[in-house]
């Protein structure tokens, strides 16, 4: 069956190393400038000779690093601190005589003690802790049950299923750390792209990317991030046991950066457990697993939920995704997060990028994915979603306008290319409204519903001449309208 794949609109992989060109089809994009500088285009694949620049740039500094960055002690009247120095005498040495004996002292209550179980009197109200680190509220150290098997059957070949769902189950087991990640750590997948990539002097040539997928069904669908997978023309997947298979496209989603896809397992695969991030809680440890770096797969990190519901904007799309002090890199995306009951309430998509910031990562709620993916398995593209289709951006693309709304791409087919709105065309209004970020645009047009009647007011400006002195435009200021329909693959 035919791959269901489209041509969605993020200009920029993430899963690219940081640092590498950005895409050659947009060199002339304007650049962004809005208050979330920082974020980078996603986190997911590492990407050799791949596009992955920071869109927002800057360093907006997330607070102060306490000055100097290390503590000042407070300043001693010797050289060697401390305070002064004394000269010897034979009590200081009376003196270390005396410590060593109390010490010894001490050494024989204590071992003496131990021989009958505790410290102290028995009576003293305290009480025995579990050498184990069990911690009240969970049981700890329980043994974790097998792997699930979720998900439905499909024909050989065929890439969609009608019937499938996701079936997610409450928390009531908790297990430590090492226990989670036996029990999740063949449901979690390395995936390797390969993209043809157009130099200079129209030289073709392949380049490779990398990120993370985690099992969903036992017979072989797969859920990563869209940003993972666009563009590619392969996508390998590699197993935890080694085994490796080509995997086919069932469908993406820009939007929310999910994407959907499916390889033909010839045995038994693990399969993850779905959670409810809805009822995850601010500082509840969670385990990421995925491939940092496209090399280290099957890598485990842990931290904590530092966030439930962050509402950030990565490429004027905004999001809400759970934030996490777990570390995650470049080769991430598209991996797993899961709770102390072994169970996936999040895939990691991004984090915040700047020298003076660590341990901000997000990943996407479960809660938010499900339907998504649920769609995308049964039809290839997310149903009820409006086919505006224009991808906008705030920037400056003419110096002597200076920043604006532009609209940098506009989809094949969309009701926008069919209205005769046009890449770099300015965006005064939409609808009568004026928007000072791509955010707002983008928030907006959100709103709109199939059927609906859109009013954009744009300026067109066209090359007169160039020159030393730079470059003159005409201008033309449009009223284009277009009425809204379901966008489907």
């Amino acid at each position: 069956m035919e791959d269901n794949k489209k041509d969605f609109e993020y200009e920029n992989k993430d899963g690219a190393s940081e640092g590498a060109e950005p895409k050659a089809e947009r060199n002339d994009e304007p650049p962004q400038n809005n208050g979330y500088s920082g974020y980078s285009s996603y986190n997911g694949g590492y990407q050799q000779n791949r596009s992955g620049y920071d869109p927002y740039g800057g360093n907006n500094g997330y607070g102060y690093n306490g000055g100097n960055g290390y503590f000042n002690s407070p300043p001693s009247s010797s050289p060697y601190g401390g305070g002064p120095r004394k000269s010897k005498s034979g009590i200081g040495s009376v003196l270390i005589i005396l410590v060593v004996m109390v010490a010894l002292a001490v050494s024989v209550i204590y071992v003496f003690s131990s021989l009958y179980g505790y410290v102290g009197s028995p009576d003293d109200g305290s009480e025995i802790v579990d050498g184990g680190g069990n911690q009240p509220g969970g049981d700890e150290g329980a043994e974790p049950s097998g792997d699930s098997q979720q998900g439905s059957s499909t024909a050989q070949g065929d890439l969609n299923d009608k019937d499938f769902k996701l079936e997610p189950v409450p928390a009531e087991e908790h297990y430590k750390l090492a226990s989670v990640f036996s029990l999740t750590k063949d449901t979690v997948v390395e995936i390797t792209t390969e993209f043809i990539t157009t130099g200079s002097f129209m030289q073709q040539y392949v380049t490779t990317g990398a990120g993370s997928g985690v099992i969903i069904s036992a017979d072989g669908y797969i859920v990563t991030n869209h940003h993972v997978i666009e563009d590619a023309m392969k996508v390998t997947v590699k197993l935890a046991d080694g085994t490796e298979y080509e995997a086919k496209l069932v469908g993406s989603d820009v939007k929310s950066d999910i994407a959907v896809i499916k390889i033909e397992p010839k045995g038994e695969i693990s399969v993850a457990k779905i959670g409810i991030s809805g009822d995850l809680m601010v500082c509840e440890e969670i385990l990421v697993i995925g491939n940092p770096l496209g090399s280290l797969g099957g890598s485990a990190s842990n931290g904590i939920v530092s966030a439930t519901a962050r509402q950030i904007s990565i490429e004027g799309n905004m999001m809400t995704l759970i934030q996490t002090n777990a570390a995650v890199n470049p080769g991430n995306s598209g991996g797993a997060m899961f709770n102390l009951a072994g169970q996936l309430v999040g895939i990691v998509n991004a984090k915040y990028t700047d020298e003076a910031v660590e341990g901000i990562g997000f990943a996407i709620p479960i809660d938010t994915a499900k339907p998504i993916i649920e769609d995308l398995i049964a039809y290839g593209y997310v149903t009820g979603r409006p086919n505006v289709g224009v991808t906008v951006k705030y920037g400056t693309y003419i110096q002597s306008v200076g920043n604006s709304n532009w609209i940098t791409e506009v989809r094949a087919g969309s009701d926008a290319e069919k209205a005769g709105l046009k890449v770099y065309d300015e965006i005064v209004s939409i609808d009568g409204i004026s928007f000072t970020s791509a955010e707002l645009v983008n928030a907006y047009l959100d709103t709109v519903k199939i059927g609906d009647t859109v009013k954009f007011v744009v300026r067109r400006y066209t090359k007169s001449s160039a020159s030393f002195w730079g470059t003159t435009y005409t201008t033309e200021e449009l009223t284009i309208s277009l009425t809204v329909t379901e966008y489907k693959k």
